[in-house]
């Protein structure tokens, strides 16, 4: 998707998400123009704007709704990785079972 002038137009969280710092390096590393067409601090306010074609987002697997289209020309992201750190060194009974949740969400037992 292109706007009319070859500016990508973005669908984004705001400044701080991950996803979208590394979209946006990522773009500028393949020296391709972006936009920030939409922002949002939700999740279903992101996939509306993309189902609607106000722009292309970063979203995982799970968010991918059936109206949308996963692009395939522009630069892939690496994997993402998460990591949970303890101030006391060892995790703590709670921490772990956030682990286990996180990896059983992603498929990762």
């Amino acid at each position: 998707m292109d706007s009319a002038n070859g500016v990508l137009p973005l669908a984004l969280f705001p400044q701080g998400c991950i996803y979208r710092q590394r979209a946006i390096r990522l773009l500028d590393v393949a020296q391709r123009p972006w936009r920030v067409a939409f922002g949002s601090h939700s999740l279903t306010g992101i996939q509306a704007a993309v189902a609607s074609g106000l722009g292309v987002s970063v979203l995982p697997a799970s968010a991918v709704l059936p109206e949308h289209s996963v692009c395939t020309d522009l630069p892939e992201l690496p994997p993402t990785e998460l990591a949970l750190i303890s101030r006391e060194g060892a995790l703590t009974g709670l921490q772990r079972a956030l682990v286990e949740f996180l990896r059983e969400g992603l498929g990762q037992t």
